[in-house]
């Protein structure tokens, strides 16, 4: 399970709810996704994956505009 998340938006840049979001956002929709992998706790791996707070600045530098909600991004 992606660590550490929040089941709900909070305005802690510092954690992984967008992707965490997006991780199950897609296993809701494909189940069989090889996503998956990066919600089952039993299978050892190393994942490089960008915190809120990237994702906030990497929207901004793509659309020119502020991002003032994790709901947004």
């Amino acid at each position: 399970m992606l660590a550490p998340y929040a089941d709900k938006w909070n305005t802690n840049w510092n954690d992984y709810n967008i992707v965490t979001h997006a991780v199950f956002a897609v296993l809701g929709a494909k189940p069989k996704s090889a996503v998956g992998v990066l919600a089952n706790g039993n299978v050892a791996l190393t994942a490089f994956i960008p915190n809120d707070r990237a994702l906030q600045i990497l929207v901004t530098q793509i659309t020119g505009k502020s991002v003032v909600s994790e709901h947004n991004v």
